[in-house]
């Protein structure tokens, strides 16, 4: 999904995440708006899968800059992590599973 930054969805939760995507299907929210000025979205949930195994996304070199992310982590629907990540050309972002709260 794409968003205007200045009207960003809410994600406090992986539902309020769920339901700001299945309303954010108008053109009406990024019309004017160019591609350079958006913000893009992306949720991955495990299903029939390891659910904490280990995630690798790699991206492609596609001469860009640097990739600046946002990783937001809930078990069971309880954050447990939130960082920033920077990413370079062609890098790849691994995921792993969160250490046992305590």
């Amino acid at each position: 999904m794409v968003h205007d930054p200045d009207i960003g969805p809410d994600f406090t939760s992986p539902y309020a995440a769920e339901l700001s995507i299945a309303v954010c299907t108008s053109p009406e929210t990024v019309q004017n708006i160019s591609l350079a000025t958006l913000e893009g979205y992306l949720g991955f949930f495990a299903w029939k899968v390891g659910g904490f195994a280990e995630l690798v996304i790699e991206l492609p070199e596609a001469g860009r800059g640097v990739l600046e992310l946002r990783v937001r982590e809930f078990v069971p629907h309880v954050e447990v992590w939130d960082q920033t990540v920077s990413l370079p050309d062609g890098g790849a972002l691994t995921l792993c599973a969160p250490e046992p709260r305590e």
